[in-house]
């Protein structure tokens, strides 16, 4: 009887690996998710595409995913620690991203997924937590929560969007990811570079957007980004001396599409 017991202990224990579900706690290794980006998102040169044609001929698992996200309360995930709440929230926000890309696919941009008045990020249109809510809510959240270096980790589908990366968030791994996705982002040179010739600092229309969450953390925008944008010491203290405004380069709304993008 005990070997019995035993044996079914271990069953359920990789059922909840496989099949993550309310009776048997929320999956915090976000498995399911993990799988969903292993098949749908590529990445090349610090872009990544996804395949959008393929998320919405496999509906299932992503919905299904959600399903998981959607039955946790605020009460439970408040008794998360704040790893598993960050976690939580930055697959949140990129496994909706890509639902509402699914749903209106083909579309050419995620901006025009909203309302004449009305951003895409302020659109309810999931439940978490028990309510309707939108995007916005769980990136206000996030930067309560998390800091600054979330921002790195968040797609907005688009080809000027920090990388969506091909593994799930997860608590355990998080300090080593946050600071991975913000050092691929700030060692894009497409988005952000340093012009030493014009002595310019050019970077992308993020830190526009979220200049004031970056300033609290280290008191100014060139302090920031100045230790992993400069190539060597000289171009930090030109960086940091520099009297000249911050160019923000054009942030490149077009989908992030893979393998054919929409004209």
């Amino acid at each position: 009887m005990k070997l019995l017991v035993l044996a079914l202990v271990f069953v359920l224990s990789l059922f909840q690996g496989a099949f993550p579900n309310k009776a048997l706690g929320f999956d915090h290794r976000h498995l399911a998710f993990n799988e969903i980006l292993k098949r749908s998102v590529f990445e090349e040169e610090n872009t990544s595409w996804v395949h959008y044609q393929r998320l919405k001929e496999e509906p299932v698992s992503l919905e299904a995913y959600l399903s998981s996200l959607e039955n946790v309360s605020l009460k439970e995930f408040e008794g998360f620690p704040k790893n598993e709440q960050i976690a939580f929230l930055i697959n949140a926000y990129n496994a909706y991203t890509l639902k509402r890309i699914k749903d209106n696919y083909p579309v050419r941009s995620i901006r025009d997924l909203g309302g004449f008045f009305l951003s895409p990020w302020k659109v309810r249109f999931f439940y978490l937590f028990g309510e309707k809510r939108n995007l916005e809510f769980i990136e206000k959240k996030l930067l309560s929560i998390g800091g600054s270096r979330v921002v790195f980790a968040l797609t907005t589908a688009s080809i000027g969007s920090p990388s969506l990366s091909r593994v799930a968030y997860r608590a355990d791994e998080l300090e080593r990811q946050l600071d991975a996705a913000r050092k691929a982002f700030l060692s894009d040179h497409e988005k952000n570079f340093y012009d030493s010739a014009e002595n310019r600092l050019n970077l992308s229309g993020i830190f526009k957007w979220f200049k004031e969450d970056f300033e609290r953390e280290k008191g100014s925008l060139k302090a920031y980004v100045t230790p992993l944008i400069a190539q060597d010491q000289k171009e930090r203290d030109e960086i940091i001396a520099s009297n000249n405004d911050i160019f923000y380069t054009e942030y490149e709304w077009e989908l992030n599409e893979y393998p054919i993008k929409i004209k």
